[in-house]
């Protein structure tokens, strides 16, 4: 049977105090700065699970899931793989549109596994609700990857799993809105507390697990209502039942189920035994047992860690203006004027594909003055005004190439220094980016 063979987490320094922000409610929730989305906490999450020996060896695949994507249309898993430097040759996929697409991207990142191409999974949200509603108080921003690979090196092995696909209108949000809209909580629940019940228990006897040998019980819902008699069903003890953190972190959408796994799994010994299930539109389940390579496999920093590490004094008008979501006053000075890229781009760093190439007598993938000599596309790096850097550039040469980057957020941080030719000073690829665990960890 396949299994997770590497695991880790992320969630963002950040907290927002329930009380002081909304007037009412208990403990905090997790929210990702402004220069934070899915794509850039899911490589921050995927860097501990890649950071050991194996590194990026033998990776055959990616998968990313997530509700709030940076773009809606483009591969957002194929930023990922660009920033995590993974092999040129893995397949990559997105799933979405559902709080349930982590765990399924991870029970499709098993079969994938189980297919002999060991495979990334990665599941990333921020949690995006109206002002005042109940999905902004008890909603959360983290992160979680996985490593799915076979038996022989897997820490966790999958035992067992079920899933059910069931239509109803609970929670959804149609392309035109901001924000989801919600059905009455005793509807849906009527609904899908049955489907929850009934796979759980196929997902048991597929494993030939008792619910009493269960080390830990993870459920996760967008319908609190709905997930709250299956202890009852399975007759489960309280202390089998994990901690949702939603006191610590909050109901962090897509990731939640992986977060809360990753969690069990820092805390687990040789022969636990863990059921997840994670319901919306539906439900999955899966039944894990942990081997005794846990000791060896466990990331640099648990879950309990990035929870401890946080500033909880983030103001409720700061936090609706990184959201977009409340209009501010912009600076009194004009934007400074945006570098520009070459049409032709460039070669990839460190790769032997190249990600836009131009016929040049100084080989493929350079860029000629005559086809440079009117850049048309715009830089689509930073927006802040320049910073002195590092030294100045002249405007590339036939041997200089420049890579373009398109991602809205994750290329913020790169070098917005320019010389007077409007060119960037630095390519974004030649600086030095520490992690946000490196950051925090001082």
């Amino acid at each position: 049977m396949p299994g997770i063979t590497r695991y880790s987490s992320y969630v963002p320094f950040f907290r927002l105090s329930r009380a002081a922000a909304f007037g009412a409610g208990r403990g905090e929730r997790a929210v990702a700065s402004y220069d934070e989305d899915a794509v850039s906490m899911a490589v921050e999450s995927a860097r501990d699970a890649l950071a050991g020996p194996a590194g990026t060896d033998g990776i055959r695949a990616v998968a990313f899931a997530t509700t709030s994507p940076p773009y809606a249309e483009k591969l957002n898993a194929a930023t990922v793989h660009a920033a995590l430097g993974l092999p040129d040759a893995a397949a990559s996929f997105e799933l979405g549109s559902s709080f349930r697409a982590g765990l399924s991207a991870l029970l499709v990142g098993l079969d994938v596994a189980g297919a002999g191409r060991p495979s990334l999974v990665s599941a990333a949200e921020v949690v995006i609700g109206a002002p005042g509603g109940a999905r902004e108080s008890a909603g959360g921003d983290a992160a979680a990857s996985f490593v799915t690979g076979p038996d022989g090196e897997s820490l966790a092995v999958l035992l067992g799993r079920a899933s059910a696909t069931t239509e109803v209108l609970d929670a959804w949000r149609l392309p035109e809105s901001r924000f989801a809209s919600h059905w009455e909580e005793r509807f849906g629940a009527e609904a899908l507390a049955p489907v929850l019940a009934d796979t759980a228990v196929r997902a048991l006897r597929d494993a030939g697990v008792e619910p009493s040998e269960l080390s830990s019980a993870i459920v996760d819902a967008a319908n609190p209502r709905a997930a709250a008699g299956l202890p009852a069903a399975l007759q489960l003890k309280p202390e089998q039942l994990a901690d949702p953190l939603a006191a610590s972190v909050g109901r962090a959408g897509a990731a939640h189920a992986g977060l809360l796994l990753a969690r069990a799994l820092d805390a687990a010994s040789p022969g636990d035994r863990i059921l997840v299930a994670s319901l919306a539109d539906g439900c999955d389940a899966a039944v894990f047992q942990v081997t005794d390579r846990i000791g060896r496999g466990r990331p640099a920093r648990r879950v309990d860690a990035w929870i401890a590490s946080k500033r909880v004094d983030l103001a409720y008008h700061t936090y609706l203006r990184w959201r977009g979501i409340l209009p501010f006053e912009p600076p009194r000075r004009p934007d400074p004027e945006r570098p520009a890229a070459p049409t032709c781009g460039g070669t990839r760093p460190g790769s032997s594909a190249s990600w836009a190439r131009a016929a040049s007598p100084a080989g493929p993938g350079t860029c000629r003055p005559s086809a440079c000599a009117a850049p048309a596309a715009p830089w689509t790096g930073c927006s802040r005004s320049p910073s002195p850097i590092g030294p100045a550039a002249s405007p590339p040469t036939p041997s200089t190439t420049w890579p373009i980057r398109s991602s809205p957020r994750w290329w913020r941080r790169c070098s917005t220094s320019t010389t007077a030719a409007g060119w960037p000073a630095r390519s974004p690829t030649s600086i030095p980016r520490r992690s946000r665990s490196a950051m925090r960890s001082g």
